[in-house]
């Protein structure tokens, strides 16, 4: 059977205009070119001048904010009171403590555990570990318990935290050096860093919105109070019974016909 061919379709935008005569005329006296006439409208009042009293007293308030002291309270927000562990955030600057105990080695263990804290069960990742409990385990190539170099900040927003990095000799690992040398430089100056998965390091860049010297609480003098906060009792090794060190003193096991090392 012979098939019938589809009428071609029309071309597609192409603009039609489906205005009658009479429509275009009625259209024109309801939408003119120039459009409506806009309506009149009252002239703003003008604004009164303030009183003598109120601008003294603005004036006062603007000496308070750009005094010294609103001037560096204005740089840092205010003082938090506990230590995270980690780096600070790649948005905003730092500033590190050159404090002795920042430049020694600590031992740190990373595994994420329930702990009882104040009668309730709350979930740990970083434990410090007294360095006896620790020789245990540092040997075995397995071992979560590192030894880490931890240091402490404090950002523009008033945040402390403790940097945990791992400990190696120069020129063995780029992450390692590119932070250390960010945390020696911060010291001295307000910076960011940023991690750059390609390069494989840390990039650092001048913080230029902060020029005051950081603003440390006074227990920041007192590694033993810094310590406390960042980790807490709960969060402190002291014998190898400690709930998180369960299962990591286990004997390896051969897998098929494998030898143990």
């Amino acid at each position: 059977m012979a098939r019938k061919d589809k009428p071609a379709p029309a071309q597609l935008g192409v603009e039609i205009d489906l205005e009658t005569a009479g429509q275009a005329a009625v259209n024109a006296s309801l939408f003119p070119e120039d459009g409506p006439a806009p309506e009149a409208k009252a002239a703003p009042a003008a604004p009164k001048p303030p009183s003598a009293d109120g601008r003294s007293r603005l004036a006062a308030l603007v000496a308070a904010a750009t005094s010294a002291e609103g001037l560096a309270r204005g740089q840092s927000f205010g003082q938090a009171e506990t230590v995270v562990i980690g780096r600070p955030s790649p948005q905003v600057g730092f500033r590190t403590h050159n404090g002795p105990a920042w430049g020694g080695t600590f031992y740190v263990l990373e595994n994420r555990t329930k702990v009882a804290h104040g009668g309730k069960a709350m979930v740990r990742s970083h434990f410090l570990v007294e360095g006896s409990v620790a020789a245990e385990f540092v040997t075995r190539r397995d071992s979560a318990i590192k030894p880490k170099r931890l240091s402490l900040w404090i950002d523009s927003m008033g945040n402390l935290g403790l940097w945990a990095q791992s400990v190696s000799g120069q020129g063995e690992n780029a992450w390692i050096d590119s932070g250390r040398a960010a945390i020696v430089a911060a010291q001295k100056t307000w910076l960011r860093v940023s991690a750059d998965q390609v390069a494989g390091r840390y990039r650092a860049f001048q913080y230029p919105g902060m020029t005051c010297e950081p603003r440390w609480p006074e227990w920041a003098a007192d590694p033993l109070e810094v310590l406390e906060r960042a980790f807490g009792q709960d969060g402190i090794i002291w014998e190898t019974n400690h709930p998180a060190l369960q299962g990591l003193d286990g004997a390896e096991i051969k897998l098929g016909g494998e030898e143990i090392i």
